[in-house]
């Protein structure tokens, strides 16, 4: 398993195509809880907002959790091409970025650590969920 980041953002594609990939706060818990029961993920989180969407997540490898995601948001294959995806050290790098706001069209922006925590605080709602 290794930790792998799967997302779009204003720098590979338009407001209406991120638009298609966006998930509301319940579209995120049912994906997170689907990808878990679906055990193609051990564990996750889902940053959905309106300059990017991306899943942080420890799985196997990209493509199952790319196939996930088209299936889930009812995309073509064609929808793949707006994405990328970064593994490992270059996952972790990237969610320092965008938490610090120097991945954002307004650099140095603040909101987007809300949002990351905001991701955070879905992935613990889900789990204390599971437990009852």
């Amino acid at each position: 398993m290794s930790l792998t980041l799967i997302g779009t953002n204003y720098k590979y594609a338009d407001l209406k195509t991120r638009e298609k990939f966006a998930f509301s706060k319940k579209d995120i818990l049912s994906a997170l809880g689907a990808l878990m029961e679906k055990e193609l993920i051990k564990g996750g989180v889902l940053l959905s907002t309106c300059q990017r969407m991306e899943i942080y997540a420890q799985a196997p490898s990209p493509a199952p959790l790319k196939d996930f995601l088209l299936d889930f948001k009812g995309l073509s294959s064609d929808a793949e091409n707006f994405l990328y995806i970064r593994e490992n050290e270059e996952a972790v790098f990237h969610l320092f970025f965008v938490s610090a706001g120097l991945d954002s069209q307004m650099i140095g922006e603040n909101e987007i650590l809300h949002q990351v925590k905001e991701a955070i605080f879905s992935l613990r709602v889900l789990r204390l969920l599971r437990l009852y």
